[in-house]
């Protein structure tokens, strides 16, 4: 399956991997419903993202930016099983967004999205309930397969 977004009128196509993939099993996330917040300023990762992970049966929630992010977790807490985070954001950028859901919420987990790995310390993510990084651009193979080593 191919995903097709235009952006200023470029083509932008995510091939999403096939559950013959060894990396994924389609099925079995079919079956799973586990609730995914993505935070991300831009609409288009957002919406990809979500399209890829809905495609392969997980429930996905949006936000723009980290504030927003702590609202809606505060709502959803018992549902979320990962954020999915940019770093940098208008309003509140994701460390600030993730320190303050740790603070009355310390079992939150997290994956970093972003161009901007290299900024961060191995100290860091161990301190923030970081579960995983995903650079981006990300392909939706690696999408996947860093959200099925979680679940």
């Amino acid at each position: 399956m191919t995903i097709r977004y235009y952006m200023k009128g470029k083509e932008l196509m995510y091939k999403v991997a096939e559950a013959k993939s060894s990396s994924f099993d389609k099925q079995s996330s079919k079956d799973n419903k586990n609730l995914i917040m993505v935070v991300d300023d831009e609409s288009l990762i957002r919406d990809v993202t979500k399209t890829i992970l809905e495609t392969f049966g997980y429930r996905v929630l949006t936000v723009s930016n980290g504030l927003d992010a702590i609202e809606l977790y505060k709502a959803k807490k018992d549902e979320v099983k990962i954020i999915l985070t940019d770093l940098n954001m208008p309003v509140m950028d994701g460390i600030t967004m993730i320190k303050s859901i740790l603070n009355f919420d310390s079992q939150a987990r997290f994956i970093i999205n972003s161009g901007l790995l290299s900024s961060i310390s191995n100290s860091d993510l161990l301190e923030l309930n970081v579960v995983s990084l995903l650079q981006k651009p990300f392909s939706a193979e690696s999408l996947l397969k860093k959200i099925n080593e979680i679940f």
